[in-house]
């Protein structure tokens, strides 16, 4: 009887154990925790910021590099996604069809269509994140692309000192 309840203790530990190797630690990133979880390596990103200074008007205009390209982008947090002109996507090799115009997004030039898209990797200065999802959206949307909240909300954090804007990841 001693040895059932020391077996059943040891599974028990061993049940514990294993939940903890599952779950996240605190200032890991969703890639961090996916990737442990498979038993996969730890995938390459980067613990770093970028610091960003206003434009003459005021507005944050990040230098970021996707999949490879330079893109520039005008960072708005009342934007869902990462939101790609459709120049900057024919320059990222991305030309959705027709059909993939799925999305009517209320932007500020009024209603667009866009659609669903997902960038490899988006960096900041040092900051890297991978599979970020995206919008192309078609003429008429906004005449830059923006870098919404579907890359801003994967990163530790980001606030407004001083007048620059501080992304960390």
């Amino acid at each position: 009887m001693v040895t059932v309840m020391l077996a059943g203790s040891a599974m028990a530990a061993s049940s514990q154990q294993h939940r903890k190797e599952i779950m996240p630690f605190l200032g890991k990133t969703r890639e961090h925790f996916e990737a442990r979880k498979r038993g996969l390596p730890r995938p390459a990103v980067t613990d770093g910021e970028a610091k960003l200074v206003p434009d003459r008007m005021g507005h944050f205009v990040a230098e970021t590099t996707i999949n490879g390209e330079k893109v520039r982008m005008l960072v708005d947090t009342g934007a869902s996604f990462v939101s790609l002109s459709p120049r900057d996507a024919e320059l990222l090799g991305l030309r959705p069809t027709e059909k993939d115009f799925i999305y009517r997004m209320q932007t500020a030039n009024g209603i667009v269509k866009a659609a669903p898209v997902r960038l490899r990797e988006t960096q900041v200065g040092e900051i890297s994140v991978r599979d970020v999802d995206a919008v192309v959206h078609r003429a008429g949307g906004p005449p830059i692309s923006l870098l919404g909240m579907s890359f801003l909300r994967r990163l530790a954090g980001f606030e407004q000192i001083q007048g620059r804007l501080i992304l960390r990841q």
